[in-house]
């Protein structure tokens, strides 16, 4: 019996390992993409939102109290993420809670074209969770989400929500200096 509970066990084990999703390795997906490539690793209640394939490109602008980025993909697939604070790099690397009611402070939407001819598709706002900043740089741009995302028509529904894990990567990004920005803001 005891042998029984052991090899089940152990199956369980494997088949538990097996089936998870091993979160992406930063240097191998920056080592992949071409200079102003990025790629956005987006997965909604454990499925992937962008294919394997889609690439990004677009503005990274930066000033001392925000970081706003603009990116889309070949297939008109968007992601806008923007960071607001007083003290915004007062801390780095930079982390804030991202809150629905609080768009100034951060927000983030994930959106993919579904239909071009109809122009339709998806689109979420991420409603709870963390957004940090790993490293901002002339050389990559590494930002990690985790929380929650809402349909946009029904973001204001927590019962609605759905799990959401991000990983941005962006390879020599097109960088824009705004106000008194000076380099020094960089990591």
């Amino acid at each position: 019996m005891r042998l029984i509970t052991t090899v089940f066990a152990s199956l369980l084990s494997i088949l538990f390992f097996c089936t998870c999703k091993t979160q992406p390795d930063v240097e191998t997906v920056y080592k992949s993409l071409k200079a102003g490539e990025a790629r956005i690793i987006v997965s909604i209640d454990g499925d992937d939102f962008y294919p394997d394939d889609s690439r990004f490109s677009g503005e990274v602008t930066v000033s001392p109290n925000t970081v706003h980025m603009n990116l889309f993909d070949q297939y008109e697939s968007n992601v806008i993420f923007s960071l607001g604070d007083e003290a915004l790099f007062a801390k780095r690397p930079i982390s804030r809670p991202i809150v629905v009611d609080q768009p100034s402070a951060g927000s983030v939407m994930i959106g993919r074209v579904n239909d071009r001819a109809k122009r339709t598709g998806d689109g979420f706002i991420m409603t709870q969770g963390d957004a940090t900043v790993e490293s901002l740089s002339d050389e990559k741009v590494v930002v990690r989400l985790s929380g929650k995302t809402g349909n946009f028509n029904t973001m204001r529904d927590p019962k609605t929500w759905k799990s959401l894990e991000a990983l941005l990567v962006y390879k020599r990004p097109k960088l824009m200096m705004r106000g008194d920005t000076t380099r020094s803001l960089l990591y």
